[in-house]
């Protein structure tokens, strides 16, 4: 049996949050985005699920890269997942919801759960979408090395060139990197569907911080915008250069600064996000991510539709 609980009884259980976007000041932050937020636990209270309800859909995430479950300890057995899969779906009947679908997180943030959490899914006949390729680079293990000549010889030249890294906290100077990215998205033909005063806001409950790349006439030429999941984790949500960054290499540059930087600060992981949408991929930010030494792995979506 699923239990319906109020976010005061969800968090005051489930005290650990797998990533800043499951964290009760995130989600209310977003809960305008959907019709209502579900805090829902197994009957053992040992896993639990926090889903947005949009038109008949509950989803999870609903407005954030990353969701999944809460669980009290990381010994969930799959017969525990399969059960609150189940109960999931009569509780989806019971309360007149259309379809459920679900995205896991990259394994990182919650070890030993996919495999377990897959396996269950597809045992309760959950659909499996075509995956996602998901990136993530190991920030503990890097050497300052590249399997690809071409990335070293890119930040030297970067480097001749004069180009500088740099964190800003200035809210102009966040705001031109914001639109460095918005714009080269645009020229992509990727939407982003976060505003910069949206961002403000979210950086008033998960730590956020804004890098740049500036030229020889401090210019910004490229930049990022990283949200952090406590001491060990960060989450690169946004990155990007403009024209005049290009030749100046200076997302090479950006990217292998905050390797250092955050390898300096003891970070563990780095989640890079998806680099294929709807499960086509995308090759050139696919090639560009590996270059840099990240790892390609599924991000496994499960769907139900409800007789």
């Amino acid at each position: 049996m699923i239990t319906s609980r109020t976010a005061d009884e969800y968090y005051a259980h489930f005290t650990h949050n797998p990533h800043c976007f499951l964290e009760r000041s995130f989600i209310e932050l977003n809960q305008h985005k959907v019709d209502k937020v579900l805090y829902l636990s197994s009957e053992s209270g040992r896993i639990g699920l926090v889903a947005g309800v949009k038109k008949g859909v509950l989803t999870s995430p609903f407005s954030a890269p990353l969701g999944g479950f809460h669980v009290t300890s990381l010994l969930i057995s799959p017969d525990e997942l399969e059960k609150f899969l189940s109960d999931l779906r009569l509780f989806a009947q019971e309360s007149k919801i259309l379809s459920i679908s679900l995205t896991i997180p990259p394994e990182f943030l919650l070890p030993t759960i996919n495999g377990k959490a897959i396996h269950s899914f597809i045992a309760m006949g959950y659909q499996m979408e075509t995956p996602d390729l998901a990136s993530s680079f190991d920030v503990s293990r890097f050497d300052g090395t590249y399997h690809s000549r071409f990335i070293g010889k890119n930040i030297r030249h970067a480097i001749r060139e004069g180009v500088r890294f740099e964190e800003t906290v200035h809210v102009d100077e966040m705001r031109h990197c914001f639109d460095i990215i918005r714009d080269n998205r645009h020229d992509r033909g990727r939407s982003i569907h976060v505003t910069f005063e949206e961002i403000l806001e979210t950086a008033k409950v998960i730590p956020i911080r804004c890098f740049k790349i500036t030229d020889r006439e401090n210019e910004i030429v490229a930049a990022s915008i990283i949200y952090y999941s406590g001491p060990s984790f960060f989450h690169v949500v946004f990155w990007a250069d403009n024209e005049k960054g290009r030749p100046l290499r200076a997302m090479n540059y950006l990217v292998d600064n905050l390797w250092r930087l955050h390898q300096e600060e003891n970070f563990q992981f780095a989640d890079i996000g998806t680099s294929s949408l709807d499960g086509v991929p995308n090759t050139g930010v696919l090639h560009f991510k590996e270059s840099h030494g990240c790892t390609t792995s599924p991000r496994f979506t499960f769907t139900m539709k409800i007789q």
